[in-house]
């Protein structure tokens, strides 16, 4: 700017440019903030015409930069007295006013400025900014409104009023309301578009959100707030891909862009691209030390690779920078749930919620640890905060997509509160997270059917279908990947599988009454028991344990939960035992793998319903925390949990019972403790129950 004014003020005499005005340079020598020179020019204005308005009020703003009030008040005041209707002279001293300290004499400045000039939109901006300061969100609103009254044709005014909808009164309808007008003058108004775009989004209405973000595409390619917007909207909608290629190319395009860095750092630690991820955090985060999110971002990599203290100190390190920074709050509380310390994890997720009590993500980990804690109708709670979090800004990319497909599917369909009578309604139950979870919550049909509702159909995984139908208790079931949307109309409310026990207000020492609440086909076990008579080298006479030693890999804390084979040979070598594989998936091939004494019929196992009857055959089940040992508990069998030190919050703290499933035996592993640990605390109870297996079967031979 300096250089561009030395140019202007040597101009040649011969030019035949006219040289600007002096008051105009000043103007010039304001913007670019050279106060100094400033109101050396306007002096000299001044002592040419000592009652010229305008260059009193800009030399008043000259010494308002100069930190000079008293001096620039004086000047304001007499340029307002040469010239009471000047256009922002009553802003500036407004300005000047607020910087005194008077509130209310700026206020009054303010609205004296819209009073003398209606059609000067800067003073309907400058009020409306001086209330959002001050935390009046109503009268902003009400200011530009009054504005556009005026000046019905004003962009700025019109774009503020649809901003300050958004940021100060979560008021999204009446945003894309201000907008309208705009849009008819000019449909392709990039900013208004963006805005419409952000509104549309808070409102879950993702086509329309889509329709405006790839319209600026289309036209600016390199729109950097627009890809951004496009990248987490494909986020949101569960797109991965799409989003990551959205925010590749705006940070590109800007790579110094935080929010694109944030989201894609986000998406790669949640999609288990931990490599990428830490290139990201290593640049932005040296970049950018002041900055505590990417301090967080270091202590989550450093959560997935179990390096437990860096966590801390890189959690730590973002609250130091800012002490109410609650993505740090949340990760240390995570942090303190995954190595046992229940109560610290608490406190944390209060102090979260002490922050911003509506969080979603806060609330539902709130839950989840009080419920570990067995604070049970307190838990379920802030449980049920779950469902929002798929549409929450901030839930991470997995965790949204559980619930998003399903609340999409089934968007027009209301839910039940729990208080409304399900008399002659037709109810949709759709099943939710994962296959354990939908077979644990199948023990509250019962007390659904008494409810007397004309029907209930359950939309779950093709896995449990038929077990879910055994029970008698279902007018039909469907299976989750051939829900149409049309077929909402069949159904007059909806609930989640997962909000049964808060729904029906279930108590804790209510839960094991209804165990077993599945019962095998007569058919299917007595197959399955020609399927075990029939296999080669079947013990008859032994003691019959079915066995389930891992997950599913893909998770990301399967690693946690799941057991080599090698390290269960203690169990494995006892005699007297016939073990019998209740594994699925990738790692049955660990059997074929090894000489282990392990009978695999699972091929024979065609869903859960099979897999039921199986274990109808025996005499016990032990298993890692799979769907399995919820099957097992729902049918009443004898089961022995492995239950890892970051227990699920269905098994709780430190119980070796289950209120679920009272037929379920809890072996936790303590803090820091190895899994052969916990293995040879279970050989004596193995040892106690093939002796007593034996003695009763002498007892009934003679």
């Amino acid at each position: 700017m300096l250089n561009y004014l030395i140019k202007r003020f040597q101009r040649k005499a011969n030019t035949n440019v006219p040289p600007p005005p002096p008051i105009s340079i000043a103007r010039e020598y304001l913007i670019a903030g050279q106060s100094t020179k400033a109101v050396s020019l306007l002096e000299n204005i001044l002592h040419d015409d000592p009652r010229d308005a305008e260059a009193l009020n800009l030399l008043g703003r000259a010494l308002f930069q100069e930190n000079l009030m008293i001096e620039a008040k004086e000047k304001i005041r007499q340029a307002i007295e040469i010239t009471p209707d000047g256009p922002g002279f009553h802003c500036n001293m407004a300005e000047v006013l607020e910087g005194m300290g008077d509130k209310i004499g700026a206020e009054n400045a303010y609205k004296t400025q819209i009073k003398r000039t209606p059609k000067f939109e800067q003073g309907y901006i400058a009020l409306s900014k001086f209330y959002a300061a001050a935390g009046k969100g109503d009268d902003v609103v009400k200011t530009l409104q009054k504005g556009l009254q005026e000046i019905p044709d004003s962009d700025s005014v019109r774009l503020l009023l649809a901003y300050y909808r958004n940021y100060v009164k979560d008021d999204f309808r009446g945003m894309l309301q201000t907008l309208a007008p705009l849009f008819e003058r000019n449909p392709e108004h990039t900013q208004a578009q963006l805005y419409a775009a952000r509104a549309y989004m808070a409102l879950s209405e993702y086509s329309n959100c889509e329709r405006f973000l790839r319209d600026i595409v289309k036209r600016e390619p390199d729109h950097v707030d627009a890809l951004i917007g496009l990248g987490q909207l494909m986020l949101t909608v569960v797109k991965a891909d799409e989003g990551e290629a959205c925010l590749r190319l705006a940070l590109g395009i800007d790579p110094d862009n935080i929010p694109a860095a944030e989201l894609l750092i986000a998406l790669f630690l949640e999609t288990n691209q931990l490599e990428r991820a830490a290139d990201l955090i290593a640049v932005f985060s040296h970049q950018y030390p002041d900055n505590p999110s990417f301090y967080c971002y270091k202590g989550r990599l450093a959560l997935l690779t179990e390096s437990f203290d860096e966590c801390k100190l890189n959690m730590l390190r973002a609250l130091e920078i800012d002490p109410q920074y609650i993505p740090a709050l949340e990760y240390l509380a995570n942090l303190n749930l995954k190595m046992g310390d229940l109560e610290e994890a608490i406190t944390g997720y209060k102090t979260a919620l002490a922050i911003e009590p509506q969080r979603p993500l806060s609330n539902y980990n709130y839950g989840l640890a009080l419920l570990s804690a067995g604070k049970f109708k307190q838990g379920l709670a802030h449980y049920e905060w779950r469902l929002q979090l798929a549409y929450a800004e901030g839930t991470p990319f997995k965790l949204r997509s559980i619930f998003f497909a399903r609340l999409q599917g089934t968007k027009d369909i209301p839910g039940w509160d729990g208080k409304s009578s399900l008399k002659g309604k037709r109810l949709l139950i759709w099943g939710e997270q994962g296959l354990g979870d939908q077979i644990m919550m199948l023990r509250f049909l019962r007390q659904l059917r008494a409810l007397k509702p004309q029907s209930i159909h359950l939309m779950a995984n093709r896995e449990i279908e038929a077990l879910a139908q055994s029970t008698g208790l279902l007018d039909g079931t469907i299976p989750i990947d051939e829900w149409q949307t049309d077929k909402s109309a069949s159904f007059d409310l909806k609930c989640s599988s997962m909000s049964l026990p808060y729904l029906l207000k279930a108590g804790l020492s209510d839960l094991g009454r209804s165990v077993p609440y599945l019962t095998p086909a007569k058919d299917r076990a007595d197959r399955m028991r020609e399927v075990l008579a029939g296999a080669v080298k079947f013990k008859h006479t032994a003691v019959k344990v079915g066995l389930v030693w891992a997950g599913n890999p893909a998770l990301a804390d399967d690693k946690l939960r799941s057991i080599a084979l090698e390290r269960l040979k203690p169990l494995l070598d006892i005699p007297d035992i016939q073990w019998v594989s209740l594994q699925k998936g990738a790692c049955q091939d660990d059997i074929r793998n090894g000489q282990w004494p392990l009978l695999d019929v699972m091929d024979q196992c065609k869903d859960f319903a099979d897999t039921a009857a199986l274990i109808e055959c025996l005499d016990l089940v032990i298993a890692v925390d799979t769907s399995v040992i919820h099957l097992a508990g729902a049918l009443g069998k004898q089961s022995w949990l492995f239950n890892r030190a970051g227990s699920e919050w269905r098994w709780m703290r430190n119980r070796e019972d289950s209120p679920w499933y009272p037929t379920v035996k809890i072996f936790n592993q303590g803090k820091s403790e190895r899994w052969e640990d916990v293995i040879q605390r279970m050989i004596p109870d193995l040892e106690l129950l093939v002796r007593n297996h034996i003695q009763t079967r002498t007892n009934t031979a003679s």
